[in-house]
């Protein structure tokens, strides 16, 4: 179990998504499930290959700078970067949405990944003030430091409606 697949039913899905967790490769298995369990019930929101964006609403729910999923995923992959760690463990309140550019066969966000305005706006200030101002205290190189601020302005710039 873990993996999901195309074939599986919403009843196995459901099945995933009742396994306690003890791991965060575990954990990011039971919220794939729910994605997928989401999708398979709402056959709307499948990718943006032929679908009309214009007419699609999507309205960010997300309480976190960056969505659980992606959180678990990012930790179980070993890709969290310097300031979204504490003790070498994922800081769920530091953790911080990575840029990613959207492509045509990629899943429509659910609402659940997207951020509300009012969460971007907390991510840059958390940004500002634990990030940008705190240089001389950062870990990793200068090159690492602005790469990721520049990568996460972009990411927050590209939610934000003009």
């Amino acid at each position: 179990s873990g993996v999901v697949r195309n074939t599986e039913s919403l009843s196995q899905l459901l099945s995933i998504m009742k396994t306690q967790t003890s791991s965060h490769s575990q954990r990011l298995a039971v919220l794939e499930a729910r994605d997928k369990y989401i999708r398979l019930r709402n056959p709307q929101s499948t990718t943006r290959s032929g679908l009309n964006l214009e007419h699609v609403s999507l309205k960010g729910t997300c309480p976190d700078m960056c969505p659980e999923r992606e959180r678990y995923s990012r930790s179980a992959k070993n890709q969290l970067r310097w300031f979204e760690k504490e003790s070498g463990e994922l800081n769920h309140f530091a953790a911080v949405k990575e840029h990613s550019r959207s492509a045509a066969d990629q899943d429509v966000p659910l609402s659940h990944e997207l951020r509300p305005a009012s969460v971007l706006n907390k991510t840059l200030t958390f940004l500002m003030c634990n990030i940008v101002d705190r240089i001389d205290y950062m870990g990793g190189t200068m090159l690492q430091w602005f790469s990721f601020v520049d990568q996460c302005e972009q990411n927050c710039e590209t939610y934000v409606e003009p």
